[in-house]
């Protein structure tokens, strides 16, 4: 799991405007690899537990509901990915559509930078994801107060 993931992590620090092509076959690989490896780990586990019915089911549990969250987003990429790349080929589109698109993709891809984060599993590092998470609400309300503020002091011209 560890191989997989670090192999995973350097296929994301890849730029892949610049790859040849048989880098981009090989990262491709891996991530559809990875991929699938959490897709049959996130069914195997629903199948074991139940999907939210009884008292331990998988998505009681907020780690496995970042689990189940985070695999749908990767799927959702892939289709994105997989749509774009069979509909561009031959035909001409605006420069808007594609723009689109790739705003997608990488609104996308955020997803992909969440997956290390299933590596955590020590009681101590989950309470630190814990309230770092549970931290984003106040986070809100003084990223709120602080544009207040400068949009007070931009209108007074200070």
């Amino acid at each position: 799991m560890m191989i997989m993931l670090f192999s995973f992590s350097l296929t994301l620090a890849s730029d892949r405007e610049y790859c040849e092509p048989y880098i981009l076959a090989t990262t491709d690989t891996i991530v559809l690899c990875t991929t699938l490896w959490f897709l049959i780990e996130v069914v195997v586990n629903i199948i074991a537990m139940g999907l939210c019915k009884n008292k331990h089911a998988y998505l009681k549990d907020y780690a496995n509901v970042f689990d189940f969250v985070l695999i749908n987003i990767i799927i959702l990429e892939g289709s994105i990915f997989t749509f774009e790349k069979f509909t561009s080929k031959g035909l001409h589109r605006s420069s808007e559509t594609v723009k689109s698109n790739r705003l997608a993709l990488t609104i996308s891809r955020f997803g992909r930078l969440l997956r290390p984060l299933r590596l955590i599993r020590a009681p101590e590092m989950r309470d630190t994801l814990d309230s770092l998470i549970r931290s984003v609400p106040s986070l809100c309300n003084a990223l709120a107060m602080n544009l207040m503020c400068l949009y007070v002091f931009a209108i007074l011209g200070i």
